[in-house]
């Protein structure tokens, strides 16, 4: 679903949301508008209208998106959907959509020979709407002007050699072809990247036609001149300032707001006596209603990226961002919340830093379901080891649980040679889980050419580009210089990516020479409130360059996360893992005699691969045989050798990857990966994956283990136990030379979140009750959660029966989370409540498994039930607002045995403005409401059916 509506006002009510709203038309001179309004990207839909952004590229059609080597495919060239003869000529097809929709972002390149025509056809129509070369029709389009229409480099010798780039619009209602109309056999490459919307079915679109620039010139003139100077926009009240503040190391200058607004401009400059690490280490924190969206150190915030003592400003301009010569950086952001906000600079550095301008720019914003929080995050990783002419491993820049948009990014690129870091391809996947946190869509949406593509440039060059709208490379020096840096930006406007459920973005590291590089992205997106970028917890490969003596202890846990255990069994009880492995023991299983690592001549069980050393086994065999940039969990042969095969019984039946979570990981984490068998494809290989000893992912391969993808969510608790578990099916020949996996896990970026408290009960004895009271049941240095906005995670890990016992305050909490499988009991043994009050903002009750709350529940804001488990309410529920169920609960039913919705005093009536909604429930059962006993009101909903 695109989102939620608000929630209707009846006495009694059962509706569906989401009422019919007036819908306006999409045009080129709308579009325009919707180009350079900022306001827009805050809201999760424009004028009524909804869309999916798409891309269509000429991405090497081998390419897998599971981490095999096919994945770093980098054939780009001239990559079509089709072909078709139009006038006796060949016509290649670069986009063919049925619509509504409309392009909203295309890039292209070639060379100097590069002199097809390229051709745009709306609503089957015979006759192009657009048609020319592609440097005069999408890069010189003065139709447009200098702002849609331009190149990022001029070079008159080549003039094809270039990124071309149009960001004027191209609407149709029923249908859009793009075709390239040329001689492949005599012509250089084609390279090409198209972004379009497409729209919901019910969309009024006005196709593009010739006369439109005409037609709409008033706004594409406006459109252009926003465009070439950002300013301020909307409705400024208040202005801050700050000035001339100190910051020791640990201080930190905050800003707050009160009441509903929106910041719409940011102006910060700091100095330091090391002004680039000034820049490094202080950072920007950014809170909206109580949730911390942002914490991003300020030059990768504003754009700047990393600098250099020489030069720690990369300055440059686009529409949301400035980075000027005196150091004054401007972000033109728009930032609404509903009730407070924070702005604060911290300084993380080992220096003094001078903070000499703080300026906050607000105005009114009238927030509503639409709305969305702007959230900026920022990932780096340093010294990566890349192979030489192959791509050494995806980087995740982003991962977004909820609903919102995204809307760019800036990437700072320390190359360690001169060679071309750049060919590694962008890929976006959008909502790819499925309801139940399942792997859905393992191809990516956006699936793209080459780095310097995605940001709109071409051909590695370094020249600067810094006073385009939507890209920017204010820095390319790393392009071809050793230790050199590179900043490249893409905002968005008309290509913003909307996602209602789950977000990824990864950018490939393909590197031409074997070296080294730092990469660090600053990701910008907005979300609805609730949605949360996920942070790495434990990557199987984030430590692969250092070695690590997995035989006596894992990976040290330093950020409380969790730490690596690496396992093996002679025992092939894969059903309980966790009591059949020990600690692995390099050249103590198998024949002693094949201790060492010899390209498949002699092997170990298991070892962790690194691209520096294998681990001493006791034979001090330190060569590797394996993919460099890679430390992956690798199963090898442990029999005797036998043409050039290991054949024979095996010594040791399965291996585990084991990952034990610390504190700081609580919460529903996602885990996704791949595992492949590199050498010999008819080895049988299995595949499982354990989360608290129950299996939640398996792939019994057969005679074969082809690539294997998974992504899925899970309750994560400290303590918890996740297996990794390569095993052989059975068959005579065990593993080959390498099988291996890769392996990383996400949990909800809680760091970023210190205003709102997530307490976690993890169970207790089950032979009395558990109060609510007793803090030891909850994360160590939690307070007993008490007080709008707080979310409680309950997480039951033993027996069933369970129950916890409001037994000494009433309790006030913002959200109720049940991952417990086996039931949890909410009860209250003296008769206090539970209020359901999250500031405001609609509360939620997110079930899994079966479970019963049996104490008065007061709803003091809009509360939502959904999730996939069962829920009874035994005791009444008091309140002023309403209680929504949601259509995807699969379980029995959900039990309310007594409701009363309206102010306090059972005498009363139900008011008239409170509601009971159930979302896409196929069948309703009895409801029964007597206004003479309001406080009473029975009703059993049965489980829905697909």
């Amino acid at each position: 679903m695109k989102r939620l509506s608000h929630f209707v006002c009846f006495a009694v009510a059962i509706a569906l949301l989401g009422a019919a709203t007036a819908i306006a038309q999409t045009t080129f001179g709308t579009m325009l508008n919707e180009l350079v309004d900022r306001d827009r990207l805050a809201m999760s839909s424009y004028s009524g209208q909804t869309y999916d952004l798409l891309q269509a590229s000429s991405h090497d059609r081998n390419s897998t998106s599971l981490g095999a080597p096919a994945n770093f495919a980098n054939g780009d060239a001239s990559k079509f959907w089709g072909t078709e003869v139009v006038d006796g000529q060949t016509e290649y097809i670069m986009l063919s959509d049925t619509g509504p929709g409309a392009i909203a972002r295309w890039w292209m390149t070639g060379s100097s020979a590069t002199d097809g025509e390229i051709r745009v056809y709306v609503d089957g129509a015979a006759t192009p709407v657009l048609a020319g070369p592609m440097r005069t029709l999408l890069g010189e389009n003065n139709n447009f002007g200098a702002e849609l229409s331009f190149k990022s480099r001029v070079y008159a010798s080549s003039p094809n050699s270039c990124g071309i780039n149009l960001y004027a619009p191209i609407p149709y209602s029923q249908s859009v072809k793009v075709t390239y109309r040329g001689s492949l056999a005599s012509s250089p490459p084609v390279y090409y990247n198209i972004n379009y919307r497409k729209y919901d079915s019910g969309a009024t679109v006005q196709s593009y036609s010739a006369g439109d620039p005409t037609s709409y010139s008033a706004q594409r003139n406006a459109a252009n001149a926003a465009l070439a100077t950002p300013t301020v926009t909307g409705n400024v009240n208040l202005q801050h300032t700050d000035a001339n503040v100190n910051l020791a190391t640990g201080q930190n200058l905050t800003y707050s707001l009160g009441n509903a607004g929106a910041i719409r401009q940011l102006q910060v400059k700091v100095a330091g006596a090391d002004q680039a690490a000034a820049l490094r280490d202080t950072y920007l924190e950014l809170t909206f209603d109580g949730q911390r969206t942002a914490r991003v150190p300020l030059g990768h915030f504003f754009g700047n990226g990393d600098g250099s003592a020489a030069k720690p400003y990369n300055t440059f301009e686009d529409f949301y961002r400035t980075v000027a010569a005196d150091g004054t950086m401007t972000a033109r952001w728009v930032m609404p919340y509903q009730s407070s906000s924070q702005v604060r600079l911290v300084n993380e550095g080992s220096q003094n830093v001078n903070v000499a301008l703080l300026k906050v720019d607000s105005g009114s914003w009238a927030w509503n379901a639409d709305s969305m929080h702007f959230h900026a995050n920022f990932r780096e990783e340093k010294n990566i080891k890349t192979r030489a002419a192959s791509g050494t491993a995806d980087f995740r820049s982003l991962t977004v649980r909820g609903r919102g948009a995204y809307v760019g990014d800036t990437l700072s690129v320390r190359n360690g040679s001169s060679g071309w870091w750049g060919e590694g391809d962008e890929k976006v996947y959008v909502d790819y889980l499925d309801a139940n946190g399942s792997g859905g869509n393992a191809r990516p949406v956006h699936f793209g050419t080459g780095s310097e593509d995605y940001y709109g440039y071409a051909w590695c060059h370094t020249n600067t580009f810094v006073d385009k709208a939507f890209i920017a490379q204010p820095i390319g020096a790393g392009n071809n210089t050793a230790n050199g840096r590179t900043v490249n930006s893409r905002v968005r406007g008309l290509d913003a990516i909307p996602f209602d459920e789950s977000f990824k973005f990864d950018m490939e590291m393909w590197h031409w020479n074997e070296t080294q590089v730092d990469y660090g992205a600053a990701t910008y997106w907005y979300g609805a409130p609730g949605a949360v970028a996920l942070r790495t917890a434990a990557d199987l490969g984030a430590n692969y360059r250092t070695g690590h003596d997995f035989a006596l202890a894992g990976l040290p846990d330093t950020a409380g996360d969790g730490q690596w255990l690496y396992l093996s069994s002679s025992k092939a009880d894969l059903s309980s893992p966790g009591t059949t492995t020990a600690l692995l023991v390099f050249g103590g299983v198998g024949n002693a005699g094949h201790q060492g690592y010899g390209g498949g001549q002699n092997g170990h069980n298991l070892a962790a691969i690194s691209d520096q050393y294998l681990f001493s086994d006791g034979g001090n065999n330190l060569g590797v045989q394996g993919a460099a940039g890679y430390h992956e969990l690798a199963l090898h042969p442990a029999g005797t050798v036998a043409s050039g095969a290991f054949a024979g019984s095996a010594a040791m039946p399965f291996a585990v990857a084991r990952w034990i979570a610390g504190e700081s990981s609580a919460g529903l984490a996602n885990i996704n990966g791949s595992v492949r068998n590199l050498i010999n494809n008819s080895d049988g290989i299995d595949f499982y994956i354990y989360v608290d000893g129950a299996l939640r992912f398996s792939a019994a391969a057969g005679p074969t283990l082809p690539e294997t993808y998974f992504d899925f969510d899970a309750a994560i608790f400290g303590g918890s136990i996740v297996d990794f578990v390569l095993g052989n099916n059975g068959s005579g020949n065990l593993f080959g030379d390498e099988s291996m996996l890769r392996a990383i896990i996400l949990v909800p970026d809680t760091k970023l979140l210190p205003d709102v408290l997530t307490a976690t009960w993890k169970g207790g004895a089950t032979s009395a009750p558990t109060s609510w009271s007793l803090t030891e049941n909850w994360i160590p240095g939690t307070v007993v959660p008490d007080g709008a906005g707080i979310k409680v995670v309950f997480g039951d890990q033993d027996a069933a029966g369970n129950v916890v016992n409001i037994d000494s305050a009433n309790r006030t909490v913002g959200s109720l989370v049940f991952h417990a499988g086996t039931g949890t009991t909410i009860q209250s043994a003296g008769g206090f409540s539970l209020t359901l009050d999250n500031n405001g903002n609609a509360s939620t009750i997110d079930v899994a498994g079966s479970h019963a709350i049996d104490a008065p529940v007061i709803i003091e804001n809009d509360t939502l039930i959904s999730g996939p488990g069962a829920l009874t309410i035994s005791d009444s529920i008091t309140g002023s607002h309403s209680l929504a169920v949601l259509g995807a609960l699969t379980a029995e039913s959900i039990q309310v045995n007594a409701l009363y919705i309206g102010s306090a005093g059972a005498s009363q009536a139900v008011p008239e403005c409170s509601t009971l909604v159930l979302l896409g429930m196929a069948a309703i059962g009895l409801l029964a409401y007597s206004r003479r006993r309001p406080e009473r009101i029975l009703g059993r909903i049965p489980r829905p059916r697909n």
